[in-house]
């Protein structure tokens, strides 16, 4: 017995020994291409880059853009080498070099640091790859057609005209100013809740709800673990970190899915329109129960022929419910703001808005929002400035090149859209909000950009969003709603307003503003 024991160990000893001299030599031939990337050399090994950060979440994000702005210089191409503790980058900042990889149908995999998403959303569209995102990718496109999207405009403005009750208390020539950011993510939660789901979760009257803290909760968590290297493996997040916390969020939001699940699939849960809506929609005439992505969901099928199971279901409802709801909230409030910030973009747009809905309080068509398009170049300006989601990642599993630029396998790949929707050499003046920048060019129309990848907010390539479109025609519904009721008034100067990027682009004091009630 004890010859077996010391042969087993021997060859358990023999199999580690095997593995660390592969993973050392990987590690070694990885380091040696990093090292001949540009940028600032890390410290030693484990450290990287982050003796170098703050762990403060607004102060790591302007740590690593200062980091980035001063190597600019030294790469025309914009790749940089990054270390994040142990995990070395390629870091992306311009859209000549991006294109290589959103472009491609092979670098398709996400980097590490979605896994840190997979407890929540496990692999559902965002988190998959490879045949399996191929195949969820092909079947739910269907969903985001656009006739499915017309009948979400009742949702997003019944939902827009609960923000404007809600903060109709709030406005007046004596009312304080006050942060707007929480009241316009709540209307878009509601929104994502009942299109996603077909269920209303009433978080703009129900702010308490312990759904919506659990979605806020596990998001700063998941962020969290991923810029503090105390916290990337599993046994000492469970152990020491927020670990039992993240435990019970995620318990929040699968019981809360899976109930939903059931109960549209038994017919229970449809949700016919509400009688909140000021005026019925444009068209006239009753309909009948609004068809949730859930449902599509529930009625789809796989390339064999067989219907999703609930887990499948869950995690895909779960990843719309975690994309489509933060990163309009972001995007919507960071218009406000800039809105609030230039009175001559407000009226301007303000009177292309009257132009089309006059004072009725009438739900938009779809045709509305098409007769917006400067409401649409002042979204499309903030997403420059501010993109919702700040970075992408990928892994590298396959050696190719960038230009001069070898990136090895082993690495990742980061694509930093918040840098590169700050290049002067494609934006002039690029802290400037001009949403006139966004002017066609050419018979062939586009925008005036050298190519299509200097200007990302919704990624691009194969792994493009899949609902940007039903953010944008959300978006212009809530901003239109708004500009109906208010005038803004933003007490920050652009100069001053200060972000951080975490899972998405956030305002580091919230978006402080005055509203004003419109008489005419």
């Amino acid at each position: 017995m004890n010859y077996l024991v010391a042969a087993v160990v021997a060859v358990a000893a023999g199999w580690l020994a095997r593995w660390l001299w592969l993973g050392f030599l990987q590690y070694r031939r990885v380091k040696h291409y990093m090292d001949l990337l540009p940028g600032d050399k890390p410290r030693p090994f484990p450290v990287g880059h982050y003796g170098m950060l703050s762990s403060k979440h607004d102060e790591w994000f302007r740590d690593v853009y200062a980091l980035f702005q001063r190597v600019r210089a030294t790469s025309p191409l914009g790749v940089f080498q990054f270390w994040l503790g142990p995990f070395p980058y390629a870091v992306l900042t311009k859209g000549v070099a991006a294109e290589t990889v959103l472009s491609s149908s092979r670098h398709i995999e996400k980097g590490r640091d979605y896994d840190f998403l997979r407890p929540w959303l496990a692999s559902g569209l965002l988190t998959s790859s490879g045949e399996k995102w191929r195949s969820r990718r092909k079947f739910l496109t269907p969903a985001f057609h656009f006739h499915i999207l017309n009948d979400f405009l009742e949702v997003f403005y019944e939902q827009s005209v609960v923000l404007v009750q809600q903060l109709t208390a709030r406005a007046g020539a004596e009312a304080d100013a006050f942060d707007i950011y929480p009241f316009i993510t709540r209307c878009t939660l509601d929104i994502i809740s009942e299109t996603a789901m077909g269920k209303k979760i009433n978080a703009q009257t129900n702010s308490e709800s312990e759904y919506v803290k659990a979605v806020y909760s596990v998001s700063d968590i998941i962020f969290d673990r991923m810029i503090r290297p105390t916290m990337i493996w599993d046994p000492i997040f469970y152990t020491l970190g927020r670990g039992q916390q993240f435990k019970r969020d995620l318990k929040t939001l699968h019981d809360f899915t899976d109930r939903v699940i059931e109960e549209r699939r038994s017919g229970g849960g449809d949700q016919r329109r509400s009688s909140a809506q000021p005026t019925p929609p444009a068209g006239g005439g009753k309909r009948g129960p609004r068809m949730a992505f859930l449902d599509s969901l529930l009625q789809a099928r796989t390339e064999d022929g067989q219907l999703l199971d609930n887990a499948s279901i869950r995690e895909e409802v779960d990843t719309f419910m975690f994309e489509g709801h933060d990163t309009t909230a972001a995007a919507a409030n960071f218009a406000v703001y800039l809105l609030g910030g230039h009175p001559d973009v407000q009226e301007k747009a303000r009177q292309e808005v009257d132009a089309v809905f006059g004072r009725s309080t009438r739900c938009p068509t779809v045709e509305d929002l098409k007769s917006l398009p400067y409401l649409e170049k002042v979204i499309k300006e903030t997403l420059r400035l501010f993109p919702s989601v700040p970075f992408i990642t990928r892994k590298v599993n396959e050696d190719f090149h960038i230009g001069e630029h070898l990136i090895p396998a082993g690495s990742s790949i980061l694509v930093y859209i918040y840098a590169m929707h700050r290049d002067e050499d494609v934006f002039p003046e690029p802290h400037k909000f001009d949403p006139d920048r966004f002017d066609t060019a050419g018979e062939g129309g586009g925008d005036a950009f050298s190519t299509a990848f200097d200007y990302v907010p919704f990624s691009a390539g194969p792994r493009n969003c899949i609902g940007q479109r039903f953010a944008l025609m959300e978006e212009k519904t809530i901003l239109s709603t708004l500009l109906r009721h208010f005038t803004v008034e933003s007490l920050v100067p652009l100069e001053d307003f200060t972000v951080q990027g975490q899972l998405i682009t956030r305002p580091v004091q919230g978006v402080r503003v005055r509203l004003h009630k419109r008489i005419n």
